[in-house]
């Protein structure tokens, strides 16, 4: 997991950071939709999900900033990435 930083401009037009962090999942990709940062990324899912042998699946991670409304969210169920072309590979 990942810390994000919080940065506004100010009236004197000087950055300024700010006390919003977000603990975010570690991320390979990013995009906008509406006023949302999505970024998504693969790695082990919850401990919930591991096998007797203590391995924990791979699923996709998402991670929701919404820019206006200064909330993080992410997926809430999990989505399994492997085998999830139905060719073996994760």
């Amino acid at each position: 997991p990942g810390l994000s930083s919080s940065y506004i401009l100010n009236d004197k037009g000087s950055v300024v950071a700010r006390d919003n962090t977000y603990k975010i999942k570690r991320f390979t990709s990013y995009g906008t939709y509406k006023n949302y940062l999505i970024t998504s990324s693969t790695g082990d899912l919850a401990e919930e999900h591991k096998d007797e042998h203590g391995y924990l699946p791979k699923g996709f991670l998402f991670s929701y900033l919404d820019v206006e409304q200064e909330t993080f969210g992410s997926n809430e169920e999990p989505v399994f990435s492997e085998n999830y072309l139905g060719n073996g590979e994760y």
